[in-house]
């Protein structure tokens, strides 16, 4: 007896000591892990810090120069929509994804928007307003390469860029109302991005449809339930969220990456006869490149933007109709004849469909769904001018024109880390814009403008 007990004593003694060890590596490299991430930020990948703890997350986005919460001003809206942020007067934003052509940073003007300080917002008057979201934004490029900041220079007109990033049709007449209307312009040009307006729309509805839809709004995601009772992926959201979160890194780190495959192996183990795979349960590839004789270029590496692909089925399957714009065309319209502007709506095509004589997309089955995409929007622009009475121009063709075979990296009009339009595809774009405004001046249709040679 004395032998068995003095051997689990043993046991247990080598037992404790293991865990120990264990203990005590796994602090270390949580101290290491939590040292690294101090002193590089930078090692956080963005998809990850979305979903840290509010505090870290302020604090690694303030020193890395991403937007924040505290950088930012409230603007009142009167269509019970979500908050609405502008960034506040001088803000700069930095700009990781270096390329040719990008800045390491951009600073908003005295009122928050991308204009340079010749285009002052304290004119009492300004012939041209733009309304948009990141895609006439100065993303990555200086507030005067902006197709905005270049009108002047090309057409004598003046001109007051109040776009912002993140926002939809229904966010730009908001800021029309409460910046735009009272300089009294000639011409308001709201442009439409291809991409994910059509998802700021649907966000924007299951907003105002409140809590009752319990998240299944007009368009917007729903949640595929788990074969489980319960959803054993909370437990690495509570940790997340308490003084663990609160204060330290690695742990946030630790934790999202934890709960992202703890998500994906829920999903995983979901039968599919019970609830059949869906577009969002699955992992989106939506990389392309465009292919040259002599040159091929790759286009989102990092491979974001997957609510594009999300709302393309949506939109095939019927989940959402593009209806849902015609609360705000009609409010627009409205506006216009209320203050005595012009009303035009742009249209800006993605990367790909500027390209689709030369795009090669990873995912074979986005080579027809995203033109389907594309056209399926612009053939309903198109029709909503001629009923509610708006002018439109559909920048496609200009930018496909302008999208010749290049062996430079610095001709492409469209950047391959942000995908959004680079200095020459602005240059491409204001010229355009010019001269439609010269055809309007001059009693004349759009109908008359065609792609120069």
């Amino acid at each position: 007896m004395r032998l068995f007990s003095r051997i689990g004593r043993t046991g247990v003694k080598k037992t404790a000591g293991l865990a120990a060890s264990l203990l005590a590596a796994a602090l270390i490299f949580l101290f290491l892990m939590e040292v690294g991430l101090r002193i590089a930020p930078s090692l956080v990948p963005d998809r990850l810090l979305a979903d840290f703890h509010q505090v870290p997350r302020a604090e690694i986005a303030g020193r890395r120069g991403l937007p924040t919460l505290s950088q930012t001003v409230l603007i009142g809206r009167d269509d019970n929509g979500p908050e609405l942020r502008v960034p506040k007067p001088f803000t700069k934003r930095n700009w990781p994804d270096i390329e040719p052509g990008t800045v390491d940073s951009t600073q908003v003007d005295d009122m928050g928007f991308c204009n340079p300080p010749e285009n002052s917002y304290g004119r009492p008057e300004i012939e041209v307003i733009s309304l948009g979201d990141s895609f006439i934004w100065c993303t990555a490029i200086d507030p005067k390469d902006t197709w905005t900041g270049r009108l002047a220079s090309l057409g004598g007109y003046s001109a007051y860029n109040l776009a912002a990033i993140g926002i939809g049709l229904h966010e730009h007449l908001q800021i029309l109302k409460r910046f735009g209307i009272e300089k009294s312009p000639r011409f308001v040009i709201m442009n439409v991005y291809e991409g994910n307006d059509l998802q700021d729309a649907a966000t924007y509805l299951s907003h105002i449809a409140g809590p009752a839809k319990n998240g299944d709004g007009p368009g917007a995601p729903s949640t595929r339930p788990t074969t489980l009772p319960f959803d054993p992926c909370l437990v690495f959201h509570g940790p997340r969220q308490g003084l663990i979160g609160h204060y330290s890194y690695a742990s946030n780190m630790l934790l999202v990456l934890a709960q992202n495959s703890c998500d994906g192996a829920s999903r995983a183990l979901t039968p599919d006869s019970v609830f059949p795979a869906r577009p969002e349960d699955t992992e989106t590839d939506f990389r392309y490149r465009v292919e040259y004789p002599e040159l091929t270029v790759d286009y989102n590496v990092k491979n974001v933007g997957s609510g594009e692909v999300l709302y393309a089925h949506r939109l095939r399957s019927q989940e959402v109709d593009l209806e849902i714009f015609s609360g705000p065309l009609t409010s627009f319209v409205e506006l216009s004849r209320e203050h005595g502007f012009v009303p035009i709506v742009t249209y800006t095509p993605s990367a790909y469909t500027t390209y689709s004589e030369n795009v090669v997309f990873d995912d074979g089955a986005l080579t027809s769904l995203m033109p389907w995409f594309s056209g399926r929007q612009r053939e309903y622009f198109q029709g909503q001018a001629e009923t509610i009475g708006y002018e439109f121009l559909d920048l496609t063709p200009f930018l496909r024109s302008a999208a010749v075979p290049t062996q430079k990296i610095e001709d492409l009009l469209y950047f391959r880390s942000n995908m959004h339009l680079t200095q020459r595809g602005h240059e491409v774009v204001a010229e355009t814009i010019s001269r439609a405004l010269e055809l309007l001046v001059n009693g004349r249709s759009l109908q008359d403008l065609g792609p120069q040679s």
